[in-house]
């Protein structure tokens, strides 16, 4: 009974966020979740990044390639899939949220251990879930493009 209680509460206290409320939480999910692959040291830390920051049925769409899963992407192993880095941030450009689904536009500024900076345009969905919001799609556009 008490389960149910607390469900229902955190269904209503999600439901009714603002549009601000939930971009300071996606926000700060990036945060977290840029800091702890930076921090990275096996394949399973990323497994635990994937799991807290991503849905289940999370999609990678980079240009020039099939959408593909978590499944997919771990198969290329720790080293394939991790890049020292002195910090990450994401660069939020436009933000909307309808019901339960969140799209954002914007840049990942990424800097390399030398210090070269990279500029990734994105586009993701994030869906509000009972544990908050998590990544739905995350979409990558060739430098210099703008996502719509």
């Amino acid at each position: 009974m008490r389960f149910t209680l607390v469900f229902a509460l955190a269904f209503l206290s999600a439901s009714g966020q603002s549009k601000e409320a939930a971009r300071k939480e996606i926000e700060a999910a990036y945060v977290k979740a840029l800091d702890a692959m930076r921090q990275a040291k096996s394949l399973e830390d990323l497994d635990e990044i994937n799991r807290s920051f991503d849905t289940q049925d999370w999609q990678s769409i980079v240009p020039g390639q099939q959408p593909r899963g978590w499944a997919e992407l771990r198969k290329y192993g720790f080293e394939g899939l991790w890049s020292p880095m002195q910090s990450a941030e994401l660069l939020i450009d436009t933000f909307d949220v309808k019901g339960d689904t969140a799209v954002l536009t914007g840049r990942l500024r990424h800097v390399g251990v030398k210090g070269d900076v990279a500029l990734i345009p994105l586009k993701e969905t994030w869906k509000r879930t009972v544990m908050g919001w998590k990544r739905q799609i995350h979409q990558k556009f060739p430098p210099g493009e703008t996502p719509k």
